[in-house]
């Protein structure tokens, strides 16, 4: 992979066109699926995760070094609160509580989304003070549609939620008429097995061994 999203959309201050949303957004709903499938909630979505080779515009997620196991058996896990507040951080994320889950993956999407089909994040600033990105967020509302796709656009505006059990799980957009072209009406891969929190790696000394 030879660039990222986040240098393309510096490349298109404008937003990109429909068919390139299209495209970007239909690989990232897969692969956003196929983590959430196994348990893994990634904590890290944006831009400059996000790799695309030019040739044959294939988009991979990246940097899982955030990523954390969700194993139904342990109830609510207590997760980290990043170090430095940003835009695609979900609200609950800003909270500060620790307390969030697949969702929080869903609005950082939405922010990703919104930027593809504008060409700019969706509040003011990029980084900051939690309460301050958090009180932007509450007072955020959507003036107008950010894609002249209602379909695309009803998606991010979805995401965006600012509460969580409104926003759509991965498997939802998969489906989306917005994508039948691409999806030809494949089946979604999902993962042979899932993730356990006892499969989770903290020995970092002995990551390598056997």
């Amino acid at each position: 992979m030879d660039t990222d999203l986040e240098c393309v959309f510096d490349n298109y201050p404008a937003g990109l066109g429909v068919d390139h949303c299209r495209l970007f957004s239909y690989q990232l709903v897969r692969a956003i699926n196929f983590i959430h499938t196994a348990r893994i909630i990634h904590q890290d979505i944006n831009p400059s995760n996000i790799l695309v080779n030019p040739d044959t515009l294939f988009v991979k997620l990246g940097d899982f070094g955030s990523a954390r196991i969700l194993d139904v058996c342990f109830g609510k896990r207590c997760l980290s609160i990043p170090a430095y507040a940003r835009y695609y951080h979900s609200p609950e994320v800003l909270a500060g509580t620790g307390i969030y889950d697949l969702s929080s993956d869903m609005f950082s999407l939405g922010c990703v989304l919104y930027i593809m089909a504008t060409g700019t994040i969706p509040i003011k600033h990029e980084s900051g003070a939690a309460p301050d990105l958090l009180k932007e967020w509450k007072s955020f509302n959507f003036t107008k549609k950010a894609s002249p796709d209602a379909i695309f656009s009803n998606l991010i505006e979805k995401c965006l939620s600012t509460e969580p059990l409104n926003r759509p799980t991965a498997s939802t957009p998969c489906s989306s008429s917005f994508f039948a072209e691409l999806s030809n009406g494949a089946v979604h891969q999902v993962p042979k097995s899932k993730f356990s929190v006892e499969e989770e790696v903290f020995d970092y000394e002995h990551i390598y061994d056997g």
